[in-house]
């Protein structure tokens, strides 16, 4: 199973929920950063790791482009998600 981080665990800079957008930015540079499309597997040693309590999510348009943010990703809400896919799956192996 490798799913992706929800997109409704993720917050654009500017949101509501979202930490300051310059805070983001120093941790992008401080810290490791997501991309859209990271496993709850992979995002979940990264928060170990650093310690962070969030990761920037950062995006590129084409391999030359430099990496944009294009949010963050709290780490309760990738524990969240895991546990939301654990009970799924726990849910259809068991009928």
């Amino acid at each position: 199973m490798r799913p992706d981080i929800p997109e409704a665990s993720t917050s654009a800079p500017g949101a509501e929920d979202a930490p300051a957008e310059d805070l983001v930015r120093s941790l992008a540079e401080t810290h490791p950063t997501v991309a859209p499309t990271t496993t709850l597997a992979e995002a979940l040693p990264l928060f170990d790791r650093c310690g962070a309590v969030c990761l920037a999510v950062m995006a590129c348009d084409g391999p030359d482009d430099p990496p944009r943010l294009i949010g963050s990703v709290h780490h309760i809400d990738v524990l969240r998600a895991l546990n939301q896919a654990l009970e799924q799956t726990a849910a259809e192996e068991h009928g």
